[in-house]
């Protein structure tokens, strides 16, 4: 079967083969093939974007899943979380050393370890990671909001 793919111009080259032809039509055919061409004339840009239509319509579904998934994947401590915990806890400025940078979260971790209890310290990447978890839940169900307002707008174009 074939793809139905057309626009305004083959609706107006049907029109003139029908009109080319009209003395092999009896006056009732000539008047059903122009009324199905006035309807085909006045939905051909809507008929004819139906596949793109869906295919926009299946590429926001598609991100509402990521986005609905990234809402429950963010559940570990992350070295970035780490990182983040032991900067700030040895009072580092981060910005004005290059030296911070290279050095090793588990180097950071040992020479934190001096200074507090592991269990302490596993205290603070969870509050860490409570912090990245809550802006990421944010960002991602604004994420999804703006998909919704779409879909819904694809699905009034369809109507």
């Amino acid at each position: 079967m074939a793809a139905l793919q057309f626009n305004q111009d083959t609706v107006r080259d049907l029109m003139s083969f029908i009109d080319d032809n009209k003395h092999q039509f009896n006056e009732c055919q000539y008047i059903q093939f122009c009324n199905a061409i006035k309807f085909l004339h006045s939905n051909s840009s809507s008929i004819a974007s139906l596949p793109e239509i869906r295919l926009r319509r299946e590429h926001i579904l598609n991100n509402i899943y990521y986005y609905q998934n990234m809402l429950y994947n963010y559940s570990r401590i992350t070295n970035l979380d780490k990182y983040n915990v032991l900067i700030s806890f040895l009072s580092l400025n981060e910005p004005q050393s290059e030296v911070i940078s290279t050095i090793s979260v588990s180097d950071l971790e040992l020479f934190a370890l001096f200074h507090t209890s592991p269990k302490e310290l596993k205290f603070l990447y969870n509050n860490e990671k409570i912090k990245r978890v809550d802006n990421n839940h944010r960002w991602a169900q604004q994420k999804i909001d703006e998909l919704n307002e779409q879909l819904q707008s694809i699905d009034q174009e369809e109507l």
